[in-house]
């Protein structure tokens, strides 16, 4: 009988380092994921398991979490990982929970996954790795994401860094899809904790606006989500914190220019229309 020997998949680093095409002496950077997390037990398995399935060695795990109540900590300790550490913080704040996390991390690089979110690839991290590597080790790498509407349409969320694309009160992409450099966070400052949706924005406007930061992109999409969904409250205060944001660092009239080109009337009308579709379809 014959059998057929398995051969061992390599990652995207193995076959570069095999091709001569990785610098000599070079080496993974480490990688710390940060998620925040408050009862959390219906997502965070989806987040576990895309990190366990990632082909990476030197990744941390650093878990935040604000007194969860359900099986959350059960579930992330029974993926057995190595490197998770979780703390515990008494309320959810989703940036203070976040900027702990880096003041705790060891890694060069640093990622933040919401309980939800996943990576595409197995091989997610070590593309990250290469871009990282083969731009010098720039202050942030960021990659596509997949975007999720009420409509149910998915779009791809990818844009170039531009001081356009900023003033328009867009982001590049989602913080998900970043690795910031955790030496230049601690320069520039952490995420702003007056802001509850859009402190990813805020910080990717420093970014660009100081002027020594490098920044590479990849144009493929590495990150997914399940589980988020839009309020009408939410609305609300995307748009309050994106027109102070925007004022913040590119002055008022751009923030009054950036409200003149908003409808946020019709942003209410079609999230109320997708809630009553769902509840007509699916009810």
């Amino acid at each position: 009988m014959n059998t057929k020997k398995s051969e061992k998949i390599q990652s995207p680093w193995e076959k570069l380092c095999q091709k001569n095409k990785i610098p000599e002496g070079a080496k993974l950077p480490r990688v710390t994921v940060i998620i925040p997390t408050n009862n959390s037990a219906q997502w965070i398995g989806r987040t576990m398991s895309s990190l366990a399935e990632q082909r990476y060695a030197d990744l941390e795990i650093i878990i935040i979490d604000a007194s969860s109540t359900d099986r959350t900590i059960e579930m992330i300790r029974s993926y057995r990982l190595d490197d998770v550490h979780i703390y515990s913080v008494a309320k959810y704040f989703c940036y203070e929970m976040i900027n702990r996390g880096i003041s705790l991390a060891t890694g060069e690089y640093i990622n933040i996954l919401f309980p939800g979110d996943f990576f595409i690839s197995h091989d997610s991290l070590s593309y990250m790795a290469i871009t990282a590597i083969d731009n010098d080790m720039p202050d942030l790498v960021y990659c596509g994401s997949m975007l999720h509407d009420d409509s149910e349409d998915t779009k791809i969320m990818l844009r170039p860094f531009t001081l356009d694309v900023l003033k328009g009160g867009e982001q590049p992409t989602s913080i998900k899809s970043c690795w910031f450099r955790a030496d230049t966070l601690k320069r520039i400052g952490k995420f702003d904790t007056r802001y509850y949706l859009r402190g990813g924005f805020d910080i990717m406007c420093r970014f660009y606006l100081d002027a020594t930061i490098k920044i590479a992109r990849i144009k493929r999409v590495f990150t997914d989500y399940e589980g988020y969904s839009t309020t009408g409250s939410s609305i609300t205060r995307h748009f309050y914190e994106t027109r102070k944001i925007i004022r913040r660092h590119f002055g008022r009239w751009r923030a009054i220019s950036w409200m003149m080109k908003q409808n946020i009337i019709m942003r209410f009308i079609k999230l109320l229309i997708g809630k009553s579709k769902t509840a007509f379809f699916r009810g």
